[in-house]
């Protein structure tokens, strides 16, 4: 809702330059594209690291039992923030690579539908795996280059994940 409004997107689509690395000259598509593959790579070993450590132990401790938790003397408070602070960085990081990899954002892209299918893609991925999303992304460049090389089948990537989700349930 607050990005559809003029005051913050404005009316026209907007410029988002690519990330500049010294020594990295980010120029052409292949790569750019590469880059978002190493950052992902980055990000999944990270989070799987973190997983197996004692940070890893104390969330899933608290999935399991946050009254337990508590009782222990464990903040629950400090890790859901800290949780949300590092959950928030990563998407950030995402939407930085992403938006930089498309060139212009407008608020066409931030309708509720859009949000829906990366939902439904999650959902698809795997929610609690660190490849959830690169299964998730992969599902959802297959549907579009289908719709994309066969005319007759444009509506694919607007079906195709909620029929996969609700065959999923």
């Amino acid at each position: 809702l607050v990005f559809r409004l003029e005051s913050i997107l404005g009316p026209d689509s907007n410029l988002v330059p690519r990330l500049d690395l010294p020594g990295l000259n980010m120029e052409s598509q292949g790569t750019y594209f590469v880059f978002m593959a190493v950052v992902y790579a980055l990000l999944a070993i990270g989070i799987l690291a973190m997983r197996r450590a004692a940070f890893g132990r104390r969330l899933i401790a608290m999935r399991d039992s946050p009254a337990a938790c508590a009782t222990l003397g464990m903040s629950t408070n400090r890790t859901k923030l800290l949780v949300f602070t590092m959950s928030a960085a990563i998407a950030g990081l995402g939407g930085a690579v992403y938006w930089g990899f498309q060139g212009s954002v407008t608020a066409v892209e931030f309708t509720m539908v859009a949000s829906l299918v990366v939902l439904l893609l999650a959902v698809i991925g795997g929610v609690s795996t660190a490849s959830g999303a690169l299964l998730g992304g992969l599902f959802f460049a297959i549907i579009t280059i289908i719709s994309q090389e066969i005319p007759e089948l444009d509506w694919l990537p607007a079906i195709a994940p909620a029929v996969v989700g609700i065959s999923l349930a």
